[in-house]
């Protein structure tokens, strides 16, 4: 789901890039425990990337 999440991310090999769809399937695996796709949802929560930017949940997403 992770590398899923980074095709949506970025728009190579779907229809059209969608960060709200990436940020979804990397929840999907961050409820697995796959530390990349926390380190992801920080990054995008740090960056605002699909989500509003919120610092304090990058952080917490980061860090775990």
């Amino acid at each position: 789901m992770v590398n899923l999440g980074s095709m949506y991310e970025r728009g190579v090999a779907v229809r059209k890039r969608d960060v709200k769809k990436a940020m979804s399937l990397y929840q999907d695996a961050a409820r697995t425990g796959h530390p990349g796709a926390m380190n992801n949802i920080g990054v995008m929560y740090a960056a605002g990337k699909g989500v509003t930017r919120d610092v304090i949940e990058a952080r917490r997403w980061l860090r775990r």
